[in-house]
Protein backbone atom coordinates (compact mmCIF):
# COMPACT_ATOMS: atom_id res chain seq x y z
CA UNK A 1 0.00 0.00 0.00
CA UNK A 2 2.89 2.34 -0.37
CA UNK A 3 2.91 5.34 -1.03
CA UNK A 4 -0.65 5.28 0.86
CA UNK A 5 -4.53 4.18 -0.80
CA UNK A 6 -5.96 6.95 -3.33
CA UNK A 7 -8.90 8.25 -0.99
CA UNK A 8 -10.85 7.97 -4.81
CA UNK A 9 -10.35 4.16 -4.62
CA UNK A 10 -13.48 3.87 -2.25
CA UNK A 11 -13.11 0.49 -1.93
CA UNK A 12 -10.13 0.32 -0.51
CA UNK A 13 -10.56 2.89 2.44
CA UNK A 14 -13.76 0.76 2.90
CA UNK A 15 -11.02 -2.14 3.53
CA UNK A 16 -8.91 -0.54 4.98
CA UNK A 17 -11.46 0.99 7.65
CA UNK A 18 -13.50 -2.44 8.02
CA UNK A 19 -10.11 -4.25 8.73
CA UNK A 20 -8.72 -1.66 11.60
CA UNK A 21 -6.41 0.45 9.99
CA UNK A 22 -6.32 3.78 11.09
CA UNK A 23 -5.50 6.54 8.81
CA UNK A 24 -2.36 8.61 9.80
CA UNK A 25 -1.13 11.03 7.61
CA UNK A 26 -0.74 11.31 3.64
CA UNK A 27 1.83 11.32 0.85
CA UNK A 28 1.57 13.73 -1.63
CA UNK A 29 2.70 14.04 -5.21
CA UNK A 30 3.45 17.04 -7.00
CA UNK A 31 3.47 17.73 -10.58
CA UNK A 32 5.68 20.61 -12.90
CA UNK A 33 4.68 21.74 -16.13
CA UNK A 34 8.31 21.24 -18.05
CA UNK A 35 7.39 23.58 -20.84
CA UNK A 36 6.75 26.73 -18.54
CA UNK A 37 10.69 27.23 -18.41
CA UNK A 38 14.30 26.61 -19.94
CA UNK A 39 15.19 25.34 -16.34
CA UNK A 40 18.49 27.83 -17.25
CA UNK A 41 20.72 28.23 -13.88
CA UNK A 42 23.63 29.72 -15.24
CA UNK A 43 23.59 32.83 -13.49
CA UNK A 44 22.99 31.69 -10.57
CA UNK A 45 25.71 28.54 -10.73
CA UNK A 46 28.58 31.64 -11.22
CA UNK A 47 27.74 33.33 -8.45
CA UNK A 48 28.10 30.25 -6.31
CA UNK A 49 31.11 29.19 -7.95
CA UNK A 50 32.66 33.08 -6.28
CA UNK A 51 31.90 30.99 -2.82
CA UNK A 52 33.64 27.97 -3.95
CA UNK A 53 30.20 25.79 -4.64
CA UNK A 54 30.44 24.15 -8.01
CA UNK A 55 27.26 22.71 -9.40
CA UNK A 56 28.02 19.64 -12.38
CA UNK A 57 26.89 16.38 -13.29
CA UNK A 58 29.40 13.61 -11.75
CA UNK A 59 30.93 11.23 -14.56
CA UNK A 60 30.77 7.44 -13.52
CA UNK A 61 33.84 6.78 -11.80
CA UNK A 62 32.31 9.60 -9.28
CA UNK A 63 29.68 6.81 -8.39
CA UNK A 64 31.61 5.88 -5.15
CA UNK A 65 31.86 9.46 -3.79
CA UNK A 66 28.33 10.05 -4.27
CA UNK A 67 26.97 7.22 -2.60
CA UNK A 68 29.19 7.77 0.42
CA UNK A 69 27.42 10.76 0.86
CA UNK A 70 24.22 9.25 0.76
CA UNK A 71 24.73 6.40 3.28
CA UNK A 72 25.94 9.31 5.66
CA UNK A 73 23.03 11.71 5.38
CA UNK A 74 20.07 9.39 3.64
CA UNK A 75 20.47 5.35 3.34
CA UNK A 76 17.47 4.49 2.25
CA UNK A 77 18.14 6.61 -1.03
CA UNK A 78 21.34 4.39 -1.67
CA UNK A 79 19.51 2.38 -4.32
CA UNK A 80 17.60 4.88 -5.81
CA UNK A 81 20.86 7.22 -6.26
CA UNK A 82 22.79 3.52 -8.14
CA UNK A 83 20.12 3.68 -10.52
CA UNK A 84 20.58 6.91 -11.58
CA UNK A 85 23.78 6.41 -12.15
CA UNK A 86 22.85 3.75 -14.40
CA UNK A 87 22.00 6.10 -17.33
CA UNK A 88 24.75 7.88 -19.45
CA UNK A 89 25.14 10.47 -18.84
CA UNK A 90 23.96 10.10 -15.39
CA UNK A 91 20.93 11.48 -14.65
CA UNK A 92 21.73 13.00 -11.28
CA UNK A 93 23.54 16.36 -10.43
CA UNK A 94 25.52 17.38 -7.05
CA UNK A 95 26.74 20.26 -5.47
CA UNK A 96 30.53 20.03 -4.26
CA UNK A 97 32.24 22.78 -1.68
CA UNK A 98 36.15 22.02 -1.10
CA UNK A 99 35.90 19.27 -3.55
CA UNK A 100 33.54 17.25 -0.95
CA UNK A 101 29.71 16.73 -2.35
CA UNK A 102 27.27 18.92 -0.05
CA UNK A 103 24.01 18.24 -2.00
CA UNK A 104 22.71 16.14 -5.32
CA UNK A 105 19.67 15.64 -7.20
CA UNK A 106 18.41 12.92 -9.21
CA UNK A 107 15.93 11.91 -11.77
CA UNK A 108 15.01 8.80 -13.25
CA UNK A 109 16.02 7.14 -10.72
CA UNK A 110 12.82 5.59 -9.90
CA UNK A 111 10.31 4.58 -12.49
CA UNK A 112 12.63 4.78 -15.23
CA UNK A 113 11.30 6.86 -18.64
CA UNK A 114 8.10 7.92 -16.82
CA UNK A 115 9.22 11.06 -15.63
CA UNK A 116 10.01 10.89 -11.69
CA UNK A 117 12.40 13.37 -10.47
CA UNK A 118 14.36 12.39 -7.21
CA UNK A 119 15.24 11.89 -4.76
CA UNK A 120 17.42 15.36 -3.43
CA UNK A 121 19.24 16.41 -0.81
CA UNK A 122 21.41 19.44 0.49
CA UNK A 123 23.47 18.57 3.55
CA UNK A 124 22.49 21.01 6.60
CA UNK A 125 25.56 23.18 6.33
CA UNK A 126 24.07 24.33 2.82
CA UNK A 127 20.99 24.45 3.17
CA UNK A 128 18.98 28.29 2.21
CA UNK A 129 21.64 28.81 -0.44
CA UNK A 130 19.46 28.18 -3.58
CA UNK A 131 21.59 25.12 -4.11
CA UNK A 132 18.77 22.93 -4.06
CA UNK A 133 17.19 25.07 -6.14
CA UNK A 134 19.19 24.76 -8.85
CA UNK A 135 19.65 20.98 -8.63
CA UNK A 136 16.23 20.93 -9.46
CA UNK A 137 16.59 23.05 -12.31
CA UNK A 138 18.86 20.86 -13.71
CA UNK A 139 17.27 18.08 -13.56
CA UNK A 140 14.08 19.40 -15.07
CA UNK A 141 15.95 20.73 -17.77
CA UNK A 142 17.41 16.81 -18.37
CA UNK A 143 13.70 15.67 -18.29
CA UNK A 144 12.28 18.30 -20.46
CA UNK A 145 15.20 17.62 -23.12
CA UNK A 146 13.90 13.87 -22.72
CA UNK A 147 11.00 14.82 -23.53
CA UNK A 148 8.67 14.86 -21.17
CA UNK A 149 6.16 17.49 -21.20
CA UNK A 150 5.67 17.08 -17.39
CA UNK A 151 7.56 15.74 -13.71
CA UNK A 152 6.10 14.34 -10.97
CA UNK A 153 7.67 15.04 -7.74
CA UNK A 154 6.67 11.96 -5.84
CA UNK A 155 6.03 11.71 -2.05
CA UNK A 156 6.78 15.38 -0.96
CA UNK A 157 7.85 16.73 2.53
CA UNK A 158 8.24 20.18 1.50
CA UNK A 159 5.28 21.68 -0.71
CA UNK A 160 6.20 25.16 -0.35
CA UNK A 161 9.90 24.60 -1.89
CA UNK A 162 8.92 22.89 -4.90
CA UNK A 163 5.65 25.31 -5.41
CA UNK A 164 7.94 28.41 -5.07
CA UNK A 165 11.07 27.54 -6.84
CA UNK A 166 9.11 25.56 -10.04
CA UNK A 167 5.61 26.27 -9.90
CA UNK A 168 4.75 22.73 -8.73
CA UNK A 169 1.19 21.78 -8.04
CA UNK A 170 -0.29 19.31 -5.67
CA UNK A 171 -1.28 16.12 -8.13
CA UNK A 172 -2.39 13.50 -5.98
CA UNK A 173 -2.53 12.65 -2.83
CA UNK A 174 -2.71 9.40 -0.87
CA UNK A 175 -3.84 8.09 2.60
CA UNK A 176 -1.42 6.40 4.94
CA UNK A 177 -2.55 3.68 7.01
CA UNK A 178 -1.30 1.40 9.71
CA UNK A 179 -2.26 -1.12 12.16
CA UNK A 180 -0.88 -2.18 15.58
CA UNK A 181 -0.71 -5.98 15.71
CA UNK A 182 -0.86 -7.58 19.44
CA UNK A 183 1.55 -10.40 19.16
CA UNK A 184 1.49 -11.07 22.82
CA UNK A 185 -2.14 -13.09 22.72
Amino acid sequence: FMPGVDPRYTEAVCFAKRMGFQRFGDSINMLVDLSKSNWNTEAEEKSLAFAGIEIKRPSQHELEDVLDFVKDNWVLWVNEVRMAFADNPPSIHVARLDAKIKAFSAHNANNKGTGWFGPMGTHPDLRGKGIGSILLRRCLKDMKGMGHKSAIIPWVDPIAFYAHHVNARIDRVFWRYEKKLNYDK
